[in-house]
Parts: C-alpha cells; structure tokens; sequence
C-alpha cells in the first residue's frame, strides 16, 4: 500500500537506504539506535533483535530498545512478539 510513497521519497532523497541503525548511546537497562532515515520495518526489527536487549532485562528488570530518525515502521504490533520467539 506504501510502495509508491516509499519509491518517491527515496528518489526524494528523504529516506535512506541504509539498512542497518548504529547504536549511539548505551545505558544501563537501555540502548539507543539511530536508523539515519531507513525504513522502519528494517530497524525496528534490529531494535528488537539487539540480544543485548535481553541481557539487560535479565541484569536490570528491564531492556529497552528506542530508534530515532525512523521512517515508517509498519504494523507495531508484529515487534513486541519477536522476542518472545
């Protein structure tokens, strides 16, 4: 349904084709990635699939995983069920 929109922002130049997100802060029971204007079903996927996430939460009751400059991630509701794989 977004193709045509996703197409024309890439030849636009306002989204990139980057295909991973750098962490750019680490904290105690949270991590930081920045996506550099990818697409959002590529690094909320990495965002969920960080296993230092899952280490956290076992050190911290807690791991969280936050992405800035995203671009439209889909479906939320896919991500929370990721790790529970």
């Amino acid at each position: 349904m977004l193709v045509d929109m996703y197409v024309k922002r890439l030849r636009r130049g306002s989204m990139s084709t980057r295909e991973a997100a750098s962490i750019v802060s680490e904290r105690s029971g949270t991590v930081m990635l920045d996506a550099g204007h990818a697409l959002g079903q590529l690094t909320g996927h990495q965002a969920m699939a960080i296993a230092i996430a899952i280490d956290k939460a076992r050190r911290f009751a807690v791991g969280i995983v936050s992405v800035r400059q995203d671009f439209h991630f889909g479906t939320a509701g896919c991500y929370p069920l990721q790790p529970i794989e």
